[in-house]
Formats: structure tokens, C-alpha cells, sequence
């Protein structure tokens, strides 16, 4: 993906047919440019039947794996989350298996507060949110705030009988390099599968 010239990144989730009926299947999502155009793609990676078991019992709380791929599906990068009650933790690591960075989350009263580290574990960016911020999430360096993370509203049936949901990465600060925006990528997605996935829990999900 290249992503030096990207002022603004989209993220679109595609919908599989049986979300319709409230059934989660495995998440995947294109990655635009401002354009419209894709410049990479993201598939969580199916684990067999137990998987699908513990999506449904365990939603957000359960371990996943998901993939970036440039438009060509070529894979480049992995995000790795274990199974966490409440610390939540993201690692990316590149083809070779090198970590690229990581997200952590860190613990708040009533809020929403991650830390974002590149691959020596140094902060390079910060989320704080507060409990009834639910759409917007701004991005901190230094306590000043550099970029952030919306969720676009679509139609209101899409809305509530399935989890398709677009985010909109801002990050026109020049000071953001190419490899931090692929964190703002990676969280974005971490974003969705943990206050966004199952839209049934949003309510609880906003004091998580």
C-alpha cells in the first residue's frame, strides 16, 4: 500500500449475505484513497468451526487475526489480537514477521484510552475519548491533536440490521509518516471490531 500522498483514508467494510439475519461472518473491508479508489484490502482469517463459535458467544472479546493486502491481494502485513477481558492489545507485523508497531489499550474511567507504539515500543500517537464521543476518535501526539478517526453514518436499515460500517481516516499533518499511517489503518480496524461489530451491544459497548 502506499500510502505517503494519503491526506484521507477510507475504510469500507463488504457485507456477506448472512449478516442480514444477525449472523456474524468474518470481516473484510476495502481500503480507499480520497479518490474512491482502492490502494488495499483487510480479511480477517478464518479459524474453522470454533471460531465461528466463539464470534457469536464471545464477540469482541475473542482472539482474531486480520491481513492487509495491496489491491493485487498480495499479503503485506498481519494484526494479531489475543483474547483480553479489558487491555486490549493489536500487533503488527509485516511478511517477514517483523513487528511494525502496536496498540495498547490503557485503562480509563468512563473512557476510551489506547496508545499507539511503533516497532522500538515508543508512543507515537495516543486516543483518548471520552464515554459519549461514539463517532469521532481524535489522534494525540504530544497532547495535540495531529488527526482522526470518524465513523460516517450510512442509511439508516444499513445501520441497524447490519454491521457495514465506513470510517474515515484525516491525516493531513505532515509530520505523520507512511508507517503511522498504517497504525491509523490497523486501529481503525481495531476500532470496528470492538465498539462497531455486533450493533446489538453498541449500548453495552460504550462503557467497555
Amino acid at each position: 500500500m502506499h500510502l505517503n500522498d494519503q491526506k484521507q483514508i477510507y475504510i469500507q467494510q463488504t457485507l456477506e449475505p448472512f449478516e442480514f439475519v444477525g449472523f456474524e461472518t468474518r470481516n473484510k473491508y476495502l481500503i480507499l484513497n480520497q479518490q474512491s479508489q482502492q490502494i488495499g484490502f483487510a480479511a480477517e482469517q478464518r479459524k474453522g468451526l470454533l471460531d465461528t463459535l466463539l464470534r457469536q458467544f464471545l464477540g469482541h472479546w475473542r482472539s482474531f487475526e486480520v491481513s492487509l493486502f495491496n489491491p493485487h491481494r498480495q499479503k503485506l502485513y498481519s494484526l494479531h489480537h489475543p483474547f483480553r477481558f479489558y487491555f486490549y492489545e493489536l500487533n503488527i507485523t509485516n511478511r517477514d514477521g517483523q513487528l511494525v508497531g502496536s496498540i495498547q489499550r490503557r485503562f480509563g474511567i468512563l473512557s476510551k484510552n489506547f496508545d499507539i507504539l511503533n516497532e522500538r515500543g515508543q508512543v507515537v500517537f495516543t486516543l483518548r475519548a471520552g464515554l459519549f464521543r461514539i463517532w469521532k476518535f481524535p489522534i494525540l501526539r504530544r497532547n495535540q491533536e495531529v488527526a482522526n478517526i470518524t465513523k460516517k453514518m450510512g442509511k439508516i436499515l444499513t445501520e441497524v440490521f447490519t454491521d457495514k460500517d465506513l470510517f474515515q481516516i484525516n491525516c493531513e499533518n505532515s509530520t505523520i509518516t507512511e508507517q503511522e499511517k498504517l497504525l491509523l489503518i490497523a486501529l481503525t480496524l481495531m476500532i470496528d471490531l470492538k465498539y462497531f461489530e455486533n450493533n446489538k451491544a453498541n449500548i453495552i459497548d460504550v462503557f467497555d
